[in-house]
């Protein structure tokens, strides 16, 4: 004996728009009104109902083998059905069972299923809640492999403008719910799934903003139109959640569909929460899915056996954003690491930059000034190595190359400094252009026995004064001391030696004025170094030496290449070039 077939039954809530109401109101005296009989709670899931008073239908067009509708009525209210345009059949309203009409056994296939309401009385009224759709699986012992697909599923292919929100509830029918739905108030936008089952619904949230929109089904029953009537006074500001906007039974689930939702009304709002993907399979365990839903009003499909449900992205989706934040975050750090390595490498290859350079040598290349030797010495006194011509060397000497000047006493001083003894050979210079020697160069020069001795003159010789070609040379007195008026400064000339610095202080006094003692100069010139030595200062730590030379400068002495200051001349009371 074989098995019956199974029979799967689809509860459709009144409030789903793929019922036609004619006509809805909103007012329950002219037509249908929607009622949400929980009072104040937000949520309407459950405990909603259209109500009339007045000769209305209601009509849904299905594929299965029965129907019934579930409601209500007051007094003198009677309630007819046909099906497939038949003759309609006054049926007999069970109160305690809450049913309004049945039809079963239909053929397997599409029907069309119409109940209206005959008031006898303005008092009459009819309650409808839902309804129950019977389908025919064609297998004995069949079991419901169900899958919800979750708006946020990446499966689902949405176009432009569509925005995902957080739910009303946490009642909605998927037990993979992610706590959120999709939807967009553009016109023409669409949300679009490819499956095989075979069966599928949709769901998603019915309030007043919703409106107008198509779903299409290819390949399949095709386009259709539906619209809202979660509007009207008794709805307000009423949600309900779990709001079947489509169903389709009877596909072959060898065939791959497309499914494709579409707002039509600009304005008005398109939603989606999640797709039911129901399949069957013949035998005791069912697969991986189950029949949900008792008939309870609040939507659903519900079978004879329960087994486990399945989800193709609900609980996925949550590893897959844990999975992408963790990626996302582990690839920064390794960003960051990369350039912290990249920046230490171009630290280290960068050339360090010393904030403390050393002096700055005042004994430039081709410039250095010849040092005051000491008394006796053969040395020369400028340098003309590359016959430059103007008493200075082309290329500086090495230290080991000056010479360490000696006291009268024998004493040997320190090494002199280019810039001491520049500063040496402009005293000296300064010196004699003020106050000129009337003593004769003697005919030998001999070294001081002492630093207190004075030195040994010669007696001074007259000048030789020439008159003329052939004039013999005869004595004349010394010249006397020129005013400071006719005194001449020292040039840059004068500072390149000692030699060119005396003989350009005594330039004014003429051929007849009597030559200095060698012996004299020599003397002056290590006094002058001994003084120069005690008071030499030692170079500011890690400075450029600038500092030294801003001091001279307030002190009247001058850096190397400069020309030297004019005298000042004490009687006149003004500087004289």
């Amino acid at each position: 004996m074989s098995l019956p077939n199974s029979v799967w039954n689809l509860t459709v809530p009144a409030i789903s728009p793929m019922y036609t109401y004619s006509s809805f109101t909103g007012d329950s005296s002219t037509g249908w009104a929607t009622f949400c009989t929980t009072g104040d709670v937000y949520a309407c899931d459950g405990e909603t109902a259209h109500v009339t008073g007045s000769a209305a239908s209601v009509s849904v067009t299905f594929d299965g083998s029965g129907i019934a509708f579930y409601g209500n009525v007051t007094a003198s209210m009677s309630v007819t059905l046909a099906v497939d345009g038949g003759s309609p059949i006054t049926a007999s309203v069970d109160g305690s069972q809450q049913l309004l009409a049945t039809s079963q056994n239909l053929s397997p296939g599409n029907h069309t299923a119409v109940l209206s309401a005959a008031p006898s009385s303005p008092a009459a009224l009819l309650y409808f809640t839902q309804s129950t759709i019977s389908y025919d699986t064609g297998l004995a012992n069949a079991q419901p492999d169900i899958t919800y697909v979750d708006d946020l599923d990446p499966e689902i292919s949405y176009g432009s403008y569509w925005f995902s929100y957080p739910n009303y509830d946490n009642n909605s029918q998927s037990t993979d719910s992610n706590g959120t739905f999709h939807a967009s108030n553009v016109f023409n936008t669409t949300a679009q799934l490819r499956f095989n089952a075979s069966a599928v619904l949709l769901y998603g949230p019915c309030y007043a903003a919703t409106g107008l929109y198509t779903v299409d089904l290819d390949p399949g029953p095709g386009l259709v139109t539906l619209n809202t009537t979660a509007a009207g006074p008794e709805v307000g500001a009423h949600v309900f959640q779990n709001c079947l906007r489509y169903f389709a039974t009877g596909l072959d689930p060898t065939v791959e569909r497309v499914i494709t939702m579409t707002n039509i009304e600009n304005g008005t709002y398109a939603t989606l929460d999640y797709i039911e993907l129901v399949g069957f399979s013949s035998g005791g365990s069912g697969g991986s899915g189950s029949g949900s839903g008792s008939g309870s009003g609040s939507g659903g499909s519900s079978g004879g056996a329960s087994g486990g449900s399945g989800s193709r992205g609900g609980g996925s989706n949550i590893g897959a954003i844990v999975g992408g934040v963790v990626g996302g975050i582990g690839g920064l750090l390794l960003l960051l690491l990369l350039f912290f390595l990249w920046r230490r490498r171009q630290q280290k290859a960068r050339p360090k930059i010393d904030p403390y350079p050393g002096r700055v040598s005042i004994d430039a290349d081709g410039g250095e000034v010849s040092p005051a030797l000491a008394t006796g010495s053969s040395a020369p006194l400028t340098s003309l190595e590359n016959g430059n011509g103007n008493g200075l060397p082309s290329a500086a000497r090495p230290m080991s190359e000056l010479l360490s000047p000696s006291t009268p006493g024998g004493a040997t001083l320190p090494p002199m400094s280019q810039k001491q003894a520049l500063m040496a050979q402009y005293a000296v210079a300064q010196r004699r252009a003020r106050q000129p020697s009337t003593l004769s160069a003697p005919d030998s020069v001999d070294p001081p026995t002492s630093a207190s001795a004075p030195a040994s003159r010669s007696t001074p010789s007259a000048p030789s004064s020439y008159a003329g070609a052939g004039t013999a040379a005869s004595a004349s007195a010394p010249p006397s001391q020129p005013s400071p008026q006719t005194q001449t400064s020292p040039t840059t000339t004068d500072l390149a030696s000692p030699a060119a610095a005396t003989t350009g202080s005594l330039a004014p006094y003429g051929q007849d004025s009597p030559n200095v003692s060698l012996s004299q100069i020599s003397n002056e010139v290590n006094r002058i170094i001994a003084q120069l030595s005690a008071l030499g200062r030692p170079p500011a730590p890690g400075g450029t030496g600038e500092e030294d030379w801003e001091d001279d400068m307030e002190e009247g002495i001058v850096a190397p290449g400069e020309p030297a200051p004019p005298a000042y001349d004490q009687s006149h009371g003004g500087n004289h070039y």
